[in-house]
């Protein structure tokens, strides 16, 4: 086995997501020959062929204890080293942004990248207080100096525009993927349907508010249709926003699945997935398996789901912006589908011939962070 020549080090919220979302950048290093160090919040499973560390990492508020992510990621610079610092999620890329400018005016020459997933509850346009406006600018003051000679890595060019257009970045410091990516092998539709089954209807994701977890049920409730299914499969987060694991087992309207982890087999039964998102992500991770399935997607317009949804055609979007308002048009596209299930099918099979020609496979974003590292 050949000697790693050089060390990445990555930062992100929670070692759990990073492992479902990001696991193709440590495959990505490894082939490149380098040590891998993952820096993150959480309690679950890191990916093979990596050195973890935890630090903790509250996403939820600002603290004092803050300190403790910038002191570790600077401690890990001048211990390692790092050719390549890669930063993931707000609280990463700031603390690692301030730790990586004072490296290198100590004399640290790696590389600064930095993924942005989505625009995220900084930008979700909700309770613009004075106070929340003024520590969006203080943000964006110290990403301005921190981050000016980063690559920063989008999931959609309409969050590349905005960054660009906030000044936090210039073009040509970007790179655009279409998110993160999965292996198509994985995900594939099943041969035929099965006729006579209730249609399934899936929420898959985070137990949010914020993700239209809470438009789903109210949906569920309010539904009539006995030979429609829906199903919620995730799990809960210490987040002010979560639904809890219990209240989603007593729910008399859903089918709660808890964690799953064959997702493949999961989408394969399933026939409509709904994603009511209440702020701006990347391109959603299940949005792009839905369609490798051959499953129709109901969600949001933004910019993610628009890389994904041709309305009628892919999928399908939410335009009303109130709880009853979106689980009133999730139901009106139901019955529609129930009452015509060939089109599943149809828009099922657009969904996937989109995705393959569309550069969302795990190998297209892979060569995406080759050039980024190798340059």
């Amino acid at each position: 086995m050949t000697t790693p020549t050089a060390t990445i080090i990555f930062v992100s919220n929670d070692i759990d997501n990073f492992r479902h979302h990001r696991t193709h950048l440590v495959d990505v290093a490894v082939e490149l020959n380098m040590d891998v160090v993952v820096l993150a919040g959480g309690n679950g499973i890191p990916p093979k062929n990596c050195e973890y560390q935890n630090v903790k990492i509250d996403r939820f508020q600002f603290h004092w204890t803050d300190f403790n992510i910038f002191k570790s990621i600077l401690i890990n610079i001048f211990r390692r080293r790092p050719a390549i610092l890669h930063l993931v999620n707000l609280k990463p890329y700031l603390y690692g942004g301030i730790a990586a400018r004072i490296a290198k005016s100590l004399g640290w020459q790696g590389k600064l990248v930095v993924s942005v997933p989505g625009l995220g509850r900084l930008y979700d346009g909700k309770d613009l207080t004075l106070a929340k406006k003024m520590r969006t600018k203080a943000i964006e003051l110290v990403l301005k100096v921190c981050l000016g000679d980063a690559t920063i890595c989008f999931e959609t060019s309409s969050d590349r525009d905005f960054w660009i257009k906030r000044g936090l970045t210039i073009s040509n410091k970007t790179e655009l993927t279409n998110g993160t990516g999965i292996d198509l092998a994985q995900f594939r539709p099943p041969r035929r349907r099965v006729s006579g089954r209730p249609l399934k209807v899936l929420y898959a994701g985070r137990l949010l508010k914020a993700k239209g977890l809470d438009v789903f049920l109210r949906t569920a409730e309010i539904s009539q249709m006995e030979n429609v299914e829906m199903v919620v499969a995730g799990q809960t987060e210490a987040d002010p926003d979560g639904v809890s694991e219990s209240i989603l087992r007593d729910h008399p309207c859903v089918v709660f699945l808890g964690k799953v982890d064959d997702m493949p087999h999961l989408l394969g039964q399933t026939d409509i997935v709904v994603l009511p998102s209440r702020y701006n992500e990347g391109v959603p991770r299940i949005l792009i398996e839905a369609a490798a399935c051959g499953c129709v997607s109901i969600a949001t317009d933004f910019a993610g789901s628009r890389a994904l949804i041709e309305e009628g055609v892919t999928g399908f979007f939410l335009r009303q912006a109130t709880i009853k308002g979106q689980s009133d048009e999730i139901l009106s596209i139901i019955e529609n589908l129930s009452e015509n299930p060939s089109m599943i099918t149809i828009i099922g099979n657009n969904a996937r011939e989109h995705l393959f020609k569309g550069g969302f496979s795990s190998d297209a974003v892979k060569a995406a962070f080759q050039r980024v590292y190798s340059h």
